[in-house]
C-alpha cells in the first residue's frame, strides 16, 4: 500500500522510485502510469511491465510504443522488455495502428524491431503467430508495415539461423497465404511509387520462394543502376534462395560496378554457403574478382575451407597475392629492412608521399586507410605494402574508374551511390559528384589508389626511415 500511495506523488522522481520497488503490485495499480507525464516514469514502467504475462500487460506495452508522447527510448525499453511476446506486443500495434496510413508510418520502424526479435528467437510457435498477423488474406493486400515486418523482420531474422529461410518458413505458414505473400513482393518491388525502404523488404520476401523463384527480378534489382537500398534487397534476396552453387553467379554478374557496401555485402552470401564457394574460386581464377579486393579477413576464410580439395584450390589461388614483378621489386630492396631508420627523415616523407591521401588517428584526406593502425606490422609487412599496395585493399578502399557519357573519366572511391548521382573522394581528399544521368560506366579497378612506384623515388635508406616513422607514427 505504502509503494501504491507514491505512485500518486506529485514529484516524478519519487514516482519512478514507487515503480522501482513495486515487484508484487497488481497490474491495476500500474496501468494508470501510462499516461504519467515524466518520460523516466514511463520508461520505468516499460521495464516493469515485461515481467508479466497477463494480456492487459502485453496490451499496455503495445500502447506504450503507440503512444505518441513516448520518445524512443521508452519505446525500446518496451520492446526489447520481453522478447517471446514480442509477436503479441506486435499485434496490439498493429490494433492501434488500424488503417491510418499516418500511423502506419510513425510505427513501421517499431514493427519491425518486434518482429525482428520474433525472426531472431526462432520459436516455431511463435513465428506462427506472428506469420498470421502479417500475412495477406483474401480480404485485400498487404500493407507496408506487413511487408516490413514480414521481409525485414521475420525473414531478416530467420536468414541469420539458417541459409534458406523459405524453407522453414514454409512449414510454419499456409502455402497459400505464403504464395500470395509473394505476389505481392512483386507488386510492391516493382512499384516506384513505394519507398525504396518497403521495395528493400519485398526483395528479401522474394528471397523465400523455394518453388519457381524470381530470378529474373531479382537479378534486375542488383544492377548499379538502382539505388543501393534495392541493390542490398536484391543481394539478400539471392542470398536466401535455395538454388545452391547459382547464386554465386547470378550475385557476381555485377562485381566490377558494386560499390563497397554491396561487395561485402556479396561475399557474406558467398561464404555462408559451402555450395557457392567453388564458382567463387573460378571467378578468382579467370580474374573477375581480384584477390586483392578481398580483404585479409576473407583470404583467411580462404585458408581455412574444411573442404580438402577447395582448400587446396585456394592456396593455390592465395599463391599469387604479391604478383611476380612485385615480388621482385620487393625482393631486391629487401637490404633495407637491415638499415636503422631515422624517424625525422621519415617523417618527411610522409609528408611528402603519403599525407595527401592516408589521414593520422583521423586527420588528413580520407583517400586511403588511417595509418596509425599500422603500428603493428613488422618491416617486412611495411616493405610489401609500400611496393605493393595493390596486394590486398580494405573493400571501402578499392579504386573505381567512373566514365561520363562525354567520355570524361574520374577515378577515386566511391563515398555514396545514390539513384540521383554517384560521390568520388579523389587523390588528395576533394569530393566530385557526378549525376547518374551523365554517367556511362562505373567500375572497380581492383586496386588501391595507391601507385606500386615506391622502388623509383625511394632509395634504400629512404625506405628505412619511412618504414621506422610509420612503425612510431602517433
Amino acid at each position: 500500500d505504502l509503494v501504491r500511495d507514491r505512485f500518486g506523488d506529485p514529484d516524478p522522481g519519487v514516482r519512478e522510485t514507487a515503480l522501482r520497488l513495486a515487484e508484487g503490485v497488481d497490474l491495476p495499480a500500474l496501468l494508470p502510469l501510462l499516461k504519467d507525464p515524466a518520460p523516466t516514469v514511463r520508461l520505468r514502467l516499460a521495464a516493469l511491465l515485461g515481467a508479466s504475462d497477463h494480456e492487459d500487460a502485453v496490451r499496455a506495452l503495445g500502447d506504450l510504443i503507440f503512444d505518441p508522447a513516448s520518445d524512443d527510448w521508452i519505446r525500446h525499453a518496451a520492446i526489447l522488455s520481453r522478447p517471446d511476446i514480442a509477436h503479441r506486443v506486435m499485434a496490439r500495434v498493429a490494433e492501434r495502428v488500424g488503417k491510418s496510413a499516418q500511423d502506419s508510418s510513425r510505427m513501421i520502424p517499431f514493427i519491425w524491431k518486434l518482429s525482428q526479435a520474433v525472426g531472431l528467437r526462432d520459436d516455431a510457435a511463435q513465428i506462427r503467430a506472428a506469420l498470421d498477423l502479417l500475412l495477406p488474406t483474401p480480404d485485400g493486400p498487404m500493407t507496408d508495415w506487413q511487408m516490413v515486418a514480414l521481409g525485414g523482420g521475420i525473414v531478416a531474422g530467420q536468414s541469420r539461423r539458417r541459409p534458406a529461410p523459405g524453407i522453414k518458413l514454409r512449414e510454419m505458414a499456409p502455402v497459400d497465404r505464403l504464395d500470395q505473400a509473394l505476389a505481392e513482393a512483386v507488386r510492391m518491388a516493382e512499384d516506384p511509387k513505394i519507398v525504396d525502404g518497403t521495395r528493400y523488404d519485398a526483395l528479401r520476401v522474394l528471397g523465400t520462394e523455394t518453388v519457381n523463384p524470381r530470378i529474373d527480378l531479382l537479378r534486375k534489382y542488383l544492377s548499379p543502376r538502382q539505388s543501393p537500398e534495392l541493390q542490398d534487397g536484391a543481394i539478400a534476396g539471392v542470398s536466401d534462395l535455395y538454388i545452391g552453387a547459382v547464386a554465386s553467379l547470378i550475385l557476381l554478374e555485377h562485381w566490377p560496378a558494386y560499390a563497397p557496401a554491396q561487395r561485402q555485402s556479396v561475399l557474406d552470401a558467398v561464404f555462408r554457403n559451402a555450395e557457392r564457394i567453388p564458382l567463387f574460386l573460378e571467378a578468382l581464377e579467370q580474374k573477375k574478382v581480384a584477390l586483392a579486393e578481398l580483404g585479409d579477413n576473407r583470404k583467411e576464410q580462404l585458408r581455412r575451407l574444411s573442404n580438402p580439395e577447395l582448400k587446396a584450390r585456394a592456396l593455390k589461388i592465395l599463391e599469387g597475392d604479391t604478383r611476380a614483378d612485385r615480388k621482385q621489386v620487393i625482393e631486391a630492396r629487401k637490404k633495407c629492412l637491415d638499415l636503422q631508420g631515422r624517424r625525422p627523415e621519415g617523417m618527411a616523407l610522409f609528408a611528402k608521399h603519403c599525407a595527401q591521401c592516408h589521414p593520422v588517428q583521423g586527420v588528413g584526406p580520407a583517400v586511403g586507410p588511417d595509418l596509425v593502425r599500422v603500428r603493428k606490422r613488422d618491416k617486412p609487412g611495411l616493405l610489401m605494402d609500400l611496393l605493393d599496395p595493390n596486394a590486398s585493399v580494405a573493400p571501402n578502399f578499392v579504386a573505381y574508374t567512373l566514365e561520363t557519357k562525354d567520355e570524361v573519366i574520374h577515378s577515386g572511391l566511391v563515398v555514396s551511390q545514390t539513384p540521383a548521382a554517384v560521390t568520388l573522394r579523389l587523390a588528395g581528399g576533394a569530393e566530385r559528384t557526378i549525376p547518374q544521368d551523365q554517367i556511362e560506366s562505373l567500375k572497380s579497378t581492383g586496386q588501391s589508389l595507391m601507385p606500386p612506384m615506391f622502388e623509383t623515388v625511394m632509395s634504400d635508406q629512404d625506405l628505412a626511415d619511412l618504414i621506422e616513422y610509420l612503425r612510431q607514427i602517433q
